[in-house]
C-alpha cells in the first residue's frame, strides 16, 4: 500500500515561570492513498490507537469515493504558529516556523547531530577527512577537507571559503548595522581582534585550499562536551549577500575584500547588508536564495512560502532527497485547521499544540482512515521566563512571589490536558540526557520493565 504522511505535530509544552516546564511527546498524523510511493517514509503496519487496540491497517476497508485527493507534486503545509520571514541565521530570531524554512532552504552543515546515537560528527556528504592536532599554544587545529561536489541551487560552487565567508559575516561588527548582535564565536582564535574591529582578519578561520579549511579552537576553550556544534558553519553565498567582495587568506587568516583590487573604498560595508540581507522584496533575510538545503525558496509575500527542489542537492549522508516537487507553507486557522486538513487543502500539519485540537485531530483518525499518526518524544521545551529588560522583575523577591503564585499543573491543564507534562529541567523528554524512567517515576506514570 502506498503512503503519505500528514504531519500533525502535538505539543511538546513547557510553561511555567523560572524552572517549571512541561513537557509532551510529539506526534504526526497521516495521510495514507494510492497515489504516493512508499518508500518516501517508512512506519509498522500495526500500531495501537489511544484505547490500547491494536489496528491491521492492511485489514482497513477503504471506500474510494470518500478519500481526499491530493496533489502529491506539490502539497501545502499548515502551521497555526505564522512565518515571521526570518529565515537566515538565527540572529535575527529563532521562531519555530523560520526554523522550520531554515532547514528546507540551508544544507551541508559541516557538522550534524546523529539521533540514534546522540553525538555531534562532521556531515560525511561534506566533510571527506578532517586531520586534527594541536598546537604549540595548545590550541586545537580542524583541518576540514570538502568534498568538491557541493553547489548552491544557482549552481555556484560551495567550497572552503563559502564557509569562511560565514564565519566572518555572523561575528562582523557590522551586523550591528541590521539591528542585530554579532554572533559570538569567541572559542576561535582571535575573535576578540576581529569582533572589535582591531583586526580585518579573523585568525582561527583560515583557507588551505579551495576545499581545505582550517578551524582553531583555543585551548583555553576545551575540553568541551559540544565541541564540533561550535564548528557547525552553513555555506552562504558571498555572490549574493555581499557582491563585489571576496574572501581571502594571506596567512594570518580569512578576510572579506573587494574583488575588484582596483577599487580604493570598502565594498563590504553595513549599507551594502542593508540592501542585500534586509530589502523586503529580494533581502536575503527573508527570501535565501541562492540556498543549500534539500529545497530552494521561490517567494515568500509575508504570510506564505512557497519552495521547489535545489535540483544541485545531492542529498544528506544517507543519501535522502526529497521527492515532493514543490511545497507551499502557509499560516493555518486554529479553529479550521483539522476540517481543513480533512477536506484536502492541507497535506500535514506541524506543530498543532492546544488539547482540543489534538482530540479533534484524534477523531479525525477514528472517523476515518486515511488518516493515523505516530508518535515519538520531543527534543526541545516551551518555557515562560521573565523578560530580563523589565525594571518590575529584577528583584528576587517579586520574581519568586510570582513564582509561588503559578499553578503550574492548572495552567498546563488548561492548554495542553492531558499531552503535557511538567517538568523542572530545561530539556524535553526526547533529549538524550533525559532519564524516561525517573521523569515517568516522577510524574507517578509506569514504565515499561519497572
Amino acid at each position: 500500500m502506498k503512503k503519505l504522511f500528514s504531519l500533525f505535530m502535538l505539543l511538546a509544552l513547557l510553561t511555567g515561570v523560572l524552572s517549571v516546564f512541561a513537557q509532551t511527546d510529539d506526534e504526526m498524523f497521516i495521510i495514507e492513498d494510492d497515489g504516493f510511493d512508499s518508500e518516501f517514509f517508512e512506519f509498522d503496519d500495526e500500531f495501537e490507537d489511544d484505547f490500547g487496540d491494536v489496528i491491521d491497517e492492511e485489514e482497513d476497508e477503504w471506500d474510494l469515493d470518500s478519500l481526499v485527493a491530493y496533489d502529491y507534486k506539490h502539497i501545502t503545509v499548515g502551521n497555526p504558529t505564522p512565518l515571521d520571514g526570518k529565515f537566515f541565521t538565527d540572529l535575527f530570531g529563532n521562531d519555530t516556523s523560520d526554523a522550520d524554512v531554515r532547514r528546507l532552504v540551508a544544507g551541508y552543515n559541516l557538522v550534524t547531530w546523529n539521533f540514534e546515537k546522540s553525538y555531534f560528527h562532521f556531515d560525511n556528504s561534506v566533510v571527506s577527512n578532517v586531520i586534527v592536532t594541536m598546537d604549540e599554544d595548545e590550541n586545537r587545529n580542524y583541518m576540514i577537507i570538502l568534498y568538491n561536489d557541493l553547489y548552491f541551487s544557482d549552481g555556484t560552487p560551495i567550497n572552503a571559503y563559502s564557509y569562511a565567508f560565514s564565519a566572518l559575516l555572523q561575528s562582523s561588527p557590522l551586523m550591528r548595522d541590521l539591528g542585530v548582535e554579532p554572533a559570538i564565536f569567541d572559542y576561535l582564535v582571535g575573535y576578540e581582534d576581529y569582533a572589535e574591529g582591531k583586526t580585518p582578519y579573523l585568525a582561527g578561520v583560515k583557507i588551505i585550499k579551495d576545499n581545505i579549511l582550517l578551524l582553531t579552537v583555543k585551548g583555553e576553550s576545551l575540553p568541551y562536551f559540544y565541541e564540533l556544534d561550535r564548528l557547525a558553519f552553513y555555506p552562504y553565498p558571498i555572490h549574493k549577500i555581499a557582491p563585489g567582495c571576496a574572501v581571502y587568506d594571506d596567512g594570518q587568516g580569512a578576510y572579506i575584500g573587494n574583488e575588484n583590487s582596483a577599487a580604493t573604498e570598502p565594498i563590504f560595508t553595513g549599507d551594502l547588508l542593508k540592501q542585500t540581507i534586509l530589502d523586503e522584496k529580494t533581502g536575503y533575510l527573508s527570501l535565501p536564495t541562492p540556498g543549500s538545503g534539500p529545497y530552494d525558496i521561490i517567494s515568500y509575500d509575508g504570510t506564505n512560502a512557497v519552495f521547489e527542489i535545489n535540483p544541485y542537492y545531492k542529498g544528506n549522508e544517507q543519501g535522502k532527497k526529497p521527492r515532493i516537487n514543490m511545497l507551499t507553507y502557509h499560516g493555518a486557522d486554529r479553529e479550521s485547521m483539522i476540517g481543513d486538513l480533512s477536506e484536502g487543502k492541507y497535506a500535514l500539519l506541524n506543530k498543532v499544540t492546544y488539547s482540543p485540537e489534538i482530540l479533534e485531530g484524534l477523531q479525525l483518525t477514528v472517523t476515518q482512515p486515511q488518516f493515523t499518526r505516530a508518535t515519538y518524544p520531543r527534543i526541545g521545551l516551551t518555557y515562560v521566563y521573565f523578560n530580563p529588560l523589565s525594571k518590575n522583575v529584577q528583584t528576587q523577591a517579586v520574581r519568586q512571589a510570582i513564582a509561588y503564585g503559578f499553578d503550574r499543573d492548572s495552567l498546563i491543564q488548561s492548554y495542553a490536558g492531558n499531552f503535557g507534562l511538567r517538568m523542572d529541567c530545561l530539556t524535553g523528554i526526547g533529549h538524550w540526557p533525559m532519564d524516561l524512567q525517573c521523569c515517568f517515576r516522577y510524574h507517578g506514570l509506569s514504565c515499561a520493565g519497572s
